[in-house]
């Protein structure tokens, strides 16, 4: 869940983040805005395939834990991004976001695999990515409301 309340954290936030940067980003602020998830995607071709890999190799609680580092760490330097007025900073945060971000849900289904039987993992999958997805509405509901009170 708190996987893709921070995927979708900017999106939730682009108005507030206009009026923040649109002094310091002499471009276009949009081009800027859609890069953050352009960083995030662009590594994400190919690291879900080495994510498995490594899960085969490494096992799925540790890497599991990994990912899931790299997401909090991604986050926290988006975060400091953003506090300290550095696109720059909050595009590092992307990146270190992405690197976690598809290849945690190969892990999640690589538990389940383990956990559930062969009738059950479709069902299993599905809650799982439903629950998660309530991070998705939950960001939009909440981040903006907390973003105004502490402005």
């Amino acid at each position: 869940m708190g996987d893709y309340y921070c995927f979708d954290n900017p999106g939730a936030m682009h108005n507030l983040l206009k009026e923040r940067f649109v002094k310091t980003i002499p471009h276009d602020f949009d081009y800027t805005f859609n890069l953050m998830y352009s960083v995030y995607s662009l590594p994400n071709i190919l690291l879900p395939l080495l994510g498995g890999i490594l899960i085969f190799k490494y096992g799925c609680r540790l890497m599991f834990l990994i990912f899931c580092f790299l997401i909090l760490l991604g986050q926290l330097i988006f975060a400091m991004g953003c506090s300290f007025m550095s696109i720059n900073t909050m595009l590092i945060g992307r990146i270190i976001f992405g690197l976690g971000g598809e290849s945690l849900n190969i892990a999640q289904f690589a538990l389940l695999t383990q956990w559930f039987s062969k009738n059950e993992i479709a069902f299993s999958m599905g809650i799982c990515m439903g629950v998660a997805r309530v991070g998705s509405v939950l960001n939009e509901l909440i981040s903006p409301k907390i973003a105004y009170v502490s402005k």
